[in-house]
């Protein structure tokens, strides 16, 4: 994620490798979002120099994994601490209340996995302090 305004029509997209690359433009569009694959070279080199720039100029860099959870609902102006809360009750109970995927073929094991990750990463869990044993 970047704050670079150069960027804000630039479609969602997964480049894989530099073989291929996966756009996603389900922002700024009305209806149905469109989803389409590409390995013109042309497209794959504007969309490594994209991802280069933007890894330089990251608004959510960090060094962990949390801190970049952390930094990410920040840039959100998500409250992370009641993002990992809602994430570890979503976690514990599951998911299928929240989303039915249309297909048989889907399940929501990513979903809850994902909460897990969000919840181990966010939750701040206070420590005991321990008086030591002489």
């Amino acid at each position: 994620m970047t704050d670079d305004g150069g960027f804000a029509h630039t479609d969602g997209f997964a480049l894989a490798h530099g073989r291929r690359a996966v756009i996603a433009s389900w922002v700024r569009t009305e209806g149905a979002s469109h989803l389409a694959v590409t390995a013109r070279p042309g497209a794959l080199r504007t969309f490594a120099d994209v991802t280069g720039h933007v890894s330089h100029h990251s608004a959510t860099a960090a060094e962990r994994a949390g801190q970049r959870l952390a930094a990410t609902a920040e840039y959100l102006d998500l409250d992370a601490s009641w993002l990992g809360r809602r994430c570890a009750q979503l976690s514990a109970v599951g998911t299928e209340r929240l989303a039915r995927p249309r297909s048989r073929l889907l399940g929501l094991e990513g979903l809850e996995a994902a909460c897990r990750f969000v919840a181990e990463q966010l939750m701040i869990i206070p420590r005991t302090r321990t008086t030591p044993t002489r």
